[in-house]
C-alpha cells in the first residue's frame, strides 16, 4: 500500500466516525428529552433507553476507535448517575474498573469479568444482591461449559485430523 492509498482508507473512515458521531448525538438528544419527560411510572422505559444507549456505546468504542474516549466518558458518565441512584458504590469500582481495562488489553479473563459485574449490577436493580450474584454464577457457569465443549471438539479434530 502506498501513501495515497492510507490517506484515502484514512479518509473514508474519518467520514464514517463523523456520521456515526452525527446519528449518536441525535440519539443522546432524544435520549436526554426522554430523560427530562420520564415520570416514576415511565422508569422501565428509562432503563430500556439506557440499556439502549450503552450498546451503542461499545460498539462506536470498539468499531470507530477513534472516538473511543468520547464515548468512554459518555459511558461512564451515564453508569455514574444510574449507580449512584441506586447506592451501588461496590459494584461500580468493579464494573467501571473492568470496562476500562477491557478498552486497553482484550484479555479474556478482563473480558469475563466485566461481563460478570455489568450483569451483576443490572440484576441487582431487580433482585436483592444474592440473588443478582446467584444468576450471574449461573449465566457463567453455563459460558465455561459452552468454552470446554469447544476445546474439546477442537482437541478430537485436531486428533482426527493427526490420524490420518
Amino acid at each position: 500500500m502506498n501513501i495515497k492509498q492510507i490517506l484515502k482508507i484514512k479518509q473514508i473512515f474519518s467520514r464514517q466516525c463523523q456520521c456515526f458521531y452525527q446519528k449518536y448525538k441525535y440519539l443522546l438528544k432524544q435520549i436526554y428529552q426522554k430523560i427530562q419527560l420520564t415520570s416514576a411510572y415511565k422508569f422501565h422505559e428509562f432503563f430500556i433507553y439506557l440499556l439502549f444507549i450503552i450498546f451503542i456505546q461499545f460498539y462506536l468504542t470498539f468499531i470507530l476507535f477513534q472516538l473511543f474516549i468520547l464515548n468512554y466518558l459518555i459511558y461512564l458518565f451515564v453508569c455514574l448517575i444510574f449507580y449512584f441512584l441506586f447506592y451501588q458504590f461496590v459494584l461500580l469500582i468493579f464494573s467501571l474498573c473492568s470496562n476500562f481495562f477491557l478498552l486497553f488489553f482484550n484479555i479474556q479473563l478482563i473480558l469475563i469479568l466485566n461481563l460478570y459485574f455489568n450483569l451483576l449490577f443490572f440484576l441487582n436493580l431487580f433482585f436483592q444482591f444474592s440473588k443478582a450474584h446467584f444468576y450471574c454464577l449461573s449465566v457463567f457457569k453455563k459460558y465455561f461449559l459452552y468454552i470446554q465443549k469447544i476445546k474439546i471438539w477442537r482437541e478430537n479434530l485436531f486428533i482426527f485430523v493427526l490420524t490420518f
